[in-house]
């Protein structure tokens, strides 16, 4: 019996296979939030804060995927950035003191699926979605200001080290000339579950003139960090094995 002409083989289905190398031009939106907790104990210094800064950074990826049925794309991109990116915001206390929040983004490193619709041989429109590695610090400290003498001390020290698991989505479009060079650009959101941590605080409340000394307050101190990011790239990419 003679096989069905209807049955399609692998090479049928997937066609234009390629494997690329690729650098991006990023510029990075850094929005975290910062939630301060605290028992009455240690006075009215809660607080919840959005910090945010911009960046704009380079990003090398590593991309394979192949056309399916003519008209869609499967693949799949990695990339990875350093950013040493950070913001800072303040908490006062009163008079002198007060205490100092920075956020600080290391570096961090996605694995996307690429998944798109080629309206022709050339252009794709794709959608991103899949994990993100973040690095990234938060630190919090007390500050007392001399303003005579302009001089700044540090008196408490709250750091929190970090890496976290997020979810990366986004989308794009991306042109292919000479069949080997590809130019793309993407928006992706990227969003991490929140890390808390505790930790007993001493700190000066100001001084007491009539008692001659130092108001000092002791209680744990909570802080729950939840970075986000968001990027808008543009990316050249270079396939030196297309099949």
């Amino acid at each position: 019996m003679l096989a069905s002409t209807d049955n399609k083989s692998s090479s049928d289905i997937f066609s234009n296979g390629r494997i690329g190398i690729g650098v991006a031009g990023e510029y990075a939106n850094i929005d975290t939030s910062l939630k301060i907790r605290s028992p009455v104990i240690l006075g009215n210094i809660s607080s919840t804060q959005q910090q945010t800064c911009k960046r704009f950074q380079l990003a090398p990826s590593l991309e394979l995927g192949a056309t399916i049925m003519d008209n869609y794309y499967l693949g799949f991109i990695a990339s990875w950035r350093y950013l040493g990116a950070s913001t800072t915001s303040i908490t006062p206390i009163r008079g002198a003191y007060h205490f100092s929040h920075e956020f600080k983004l290391q570096s961090y490193t996605d694995a996307f699926i690429k998944f798109g619709y080629k309206p022709t041989r050339q252009a794709l429109f794709y959608g991103l979605v899949g994990p993100s590695i973040a690095d990234w610090s938060h630190t919090t400290q007390q500050v007392s200001v001399n303003s005579v003498a302009q001089v700044s001390k540090v008196l408490n020290t709250f750091e929190m080290r970090e890496r976290t698991l997020g979810l990366g989505v986004g989308a794009g479009a991306e042109y292919v000339f000479k069949d080997k060079y590809a130019f793309s650009f993407d928006y992706v959101f990227h969003i991490h579950h929140s890390r808390s941590a505790t930790r007993t605080i001493n700190y000066i409340d100001g001084y007491n003139p009539y008692a001659r000394k130092y108001n000092v307050r002791s209680g744990d101190l909570v802080k729950i960090v939840q970075p986000s990011y968001s990027t808008f790239a543009v990316r050249f990419t270079y396939f030196f094995s297309v099949f």
